[in-house]
């Protein structure tokens, strides 16, 4: 895992921005959080983010089209994440259980796949959401 302190330039800012938010991102949000900052293009941040999710620094929230960053407080191996999205209040949370990982090892080895990527979605909603609905 790279030191996030050695990232610099528009990585570092695109970076510090997902750094900063509670949410996920999309890449016009961030565009919009960075124009003061001397970043206009898409491009930028886009090469920025495929920079930050090579290195293991950021995520891709595929069913919400956002990033968020990595705190990597937890050791996962970068090469299998797992999320839970809360529709409600679009939380996400990592999800590191080794337990899916070789669940779908074996799931592919049995049907004699090769996997280049893994990446599961559970979306639903989130407790705090569930209780504060119940409240109502």
């Amino acid at each position: 895992m790279i030191n996030s302190d050695s990232i610099k330039g528009p990585n570092r800012l695109v970076l510090d921005v997902l750094a900063a938010s509670d949410k996920p991102m999309g890449a016009y949000e961030i565009l919009a959080e960075l124009r003061e900052k001397g970043i206009t293009g898409p491009p930028t941040v886009y090469r920025a983010l495929e920079r930050l999710k090579a290195l293991g620094l950021a995520h891709h929230i595929a069913s919400l089209n956002s990033y968020i960053a990595c705190h990597d407080d937890h050791g996962h191996a970068h090469d299998f994440v797992s999320f839970a999205i809360c529709k409600n209040c679009k939380n996400v949370e990592e999800i590191q259980d080794k337990s899916i990982r070789k669940a779908l090892q074996n799931v592919s080895s049995a049907h004699r796949f090769k996997v280049e990527s893994e990446v599961i979605e559970l979306v639903g909603i989130c407790l705090d959401c569930d209780e504060s609905k119940g409240k109502s």
